[in-house]
């Protein structure tokens, strides 16, 4: 179906937006923002550098789902943060700066909406790549199980049957539930068409 060929585009989507947002933003923000204290752009480039790795690590080669978890709460707080302050630049400050590029105030705020707007897409994408990685974990885990399930909901010939599976699955392996649903949705506008 649709979501095993489509597992290795979403986690390479994952890596290439996360690769923008913690290491391309940062790095441009401690050679290009405000600040001039070179403590805080090494700190920066150091920590954006860590958290990669780990998110890289842990949620992208172990196909973790718990990290990914904590990062996306992390970093929707610091989303709502960095929102808030591009709505007071806007709403007070911008009518006084002139646009220019060679300002570090407008260099840092482009910057801010840069990482607003990555953000969201890393949030977006990183649900995706949790709901692969629960496909990875739950491929692993049990893979005679994987494949019966697989086989339970491709032999469903009506909606009825295939509730009855899901609801079967789901009992069996509640971790997966949502795996379960997910891989079903694709069967399930097939025999609602055949009504």
């Amino acid at each position: 179906m649709e979501n095993e060929e489509s597992l290795p585009k979403v986690r390479k989507n994952w890596l290439a937006i996360t690769s923008i947002l913690f290491l391309i933003i940062p790095t441009a923000y401690a050679f290009f923002g405000i600040s001039q204290d070179e403590f805080y752009k090494i700190g920066l480039a150091i920590g954006s550098s860590i958290l990669f790795t780990l998110l890289y690590y842990f949620a992208y080669v172990k196909a973790g789902t718990r990290f990914l978890l904590l990062a996306m709460l992390l970093r929707g707080f610091r989303l709502i943060s960095s929102s808030f302050a591009l709505f007071l630049f806007f709403k007070d400050l911008m009518p006084y700066i002139d646009f220019d590029l060679s300002n570090p105030i407008v260099i840092t705020y482009l910057l801010a909406a840069l990482e607003v707007i990555c953000s969201i897409i890393w949030i977006i994408a990183s649900v995706q790549l949790r709901l692969a990685n629960k496909a990875i974990q739950f491929k692993k885990e049990s893979s005679d199980g994987y494949r019966e399930a697989l086989a339970a909901i491709d032999s469903s010939n009506n909606l009825d049957i295939l509730n009855n599976h899901l609801k079967d699955l789901s009992q069996k392996w509640p971790k997966y539930s949502g795996v379960i649903e997910k891989y079903s949705q694709a069967k399930k506008k097939e025999l609602s068409l055949d009504i």
